[in-house]
């Protein structure tokens, strides 16, 4: 089904306010050579941040791509190997990382200019009021959805309900498994 497979009305209208301001539109009260320090003591013009916003969506879609698909093989691998078998099989989480840098994703742009998550929000909020920059960051928050839209409509509340429970079951063994991993996996 994919990402975004739950209607989000506040998400949508954000969605919707964002592709509409996305449209090109004049910086209202940001000179485009202003700079906005960032709390690691670099600065940053509007046209950098922009840029910077661009690159972080396209990384992001990118990665949340190729991991949906690896996610999809080793699902399809894991059932084929536990087929007639009692218990189902899982993939340890070396084995599961080792995959994840096979795949040679592109490296995050904030971690490539040494940018704090909170740098890079403070930085995004010094523009709160210019609508472009706004735009790419509700992108940004908010993707489009990839998934089946009609399928997700059909599927009730006790469903989702039993995903998200499944989900945070799941979670708790992975996370016990991770936290008796050596420090150096």
């Amino acid at each position: 089904v994919g990402v975004g497979i739950i209607p989000d009305s506040l998400a949508t209208i954000r969605y919707l306010e964002a592709a509409k301001a996305s449209q090109p539109s004049a910086p209202t009260g940001y000179p485009k050579e202003e700079k906005v320090a960032t709390t690691n003591g670099g600065a940053f013009t509007r046209a950098e941040i922009l840029n910077l916003l661009d690159e972080t969506i396209r990384v992001q879609g990118i990665v949340q791509a190729e991991i949906s698909q690896l996610a999809r093989d080793l699902a399809k691998e894991l059932k084929e190997k536990s087929e007639g078998k009692k218990k189902k099989k899982t993939i340890p989480i070396p084995e599961a990382l080792r995959k994840i840098k096979e795949l040679d994703l592109p490296r995050d742009p904030l971690e490539e200019r040494n940018l704090t998550e909170e740098a890079f929000q403070k930085l995004v909020a010094e523009y709160e009021e210019d609508e472009e920059v706004a735009a790419k960051a509700q992108l940004l928050l908010h993707p489009e959805p990839k998934g089946d839209v009609a399928r997700a409509r059909g599927i009730s509340v006790e469903k989702i309900i039993e995903i998200h429970q499944f989900m945070v079951a799941r979670m708790q063994k992975v996370l016990a498994e991770f936290l008796v991993l050596d420090q150096e996996t």
